[in-house]
C-alpha cells in the first residue's frame, strides 16, 4: 500500500515521534531489519528445499509439487516461525506496522529534503 507523498511524510512523522527517533535512525533500522528478513528468508528457503524436494516429480523441464494439507502446514509454519523471529528482534517496527505500509519498504529521502 505505497502511498502519496503527503501520506509518506505523515507515516514518516508519525514513525519517528512513536520510536522517538530521527529520520536517519529509521533508515538504519530499516536496513538492519531488510537484512535480516533477507537472512530469515535465505533460512526458510533452505528448509523448503529441503522438505518439498524429496516430494517433487520431474516432468518435461519443470517441478512439480504434490502438496497435501500437512505438507503445507509445515510450509506455513517455516513462514510462521521467521515472522515470530522478526517480531522478536524487531518489536518497536511491530508497533508502527500500519504506517510503514506506506512506504512498501523503501521510503524515499527525496521526500525530505
Amino acid at each position: 500500500m505505497a502511498g502519496s507523498k503527503q501520506e509518506q511524510i505523515q507515516a514518516a512523522n508519525r514513525i519517528c515521534k512513536s520510536l522517538d527517533i530521527s529520520l536517519s535512525q529509521l533508515m538504519e533500522l530499516l536496513d538492519k531489519y531488510n537484512e535480516r528478513v533477507k537472512e530469515i528468508n535465505h533460512e526458510t528457503l533452505g528448509y523448503a528445499k529441503t522438505f518439498l524436494l524429496p516430494k517433487a516429480v520431474k516432468v518435461e523441464n519443470n517441478w512439480i509439487y504434490n502438496l497435501n494439507d500437512d505438507d503445507k502446514a509445515v510450509l506455513a509454519g517455516y513462514k510462521k516461525k521467521g515472522e515470530d523471529k522478526l517480531a522478536e528482534e524487531f518489536p518497536e517496527l511491530q508497533e508502527v506496522w500500519d504506517d510503514l505500509k506506506y512506504f512498501e519498504g523503501h521510503i524515499d529521502m527525496d521526500l525530505y529534503l
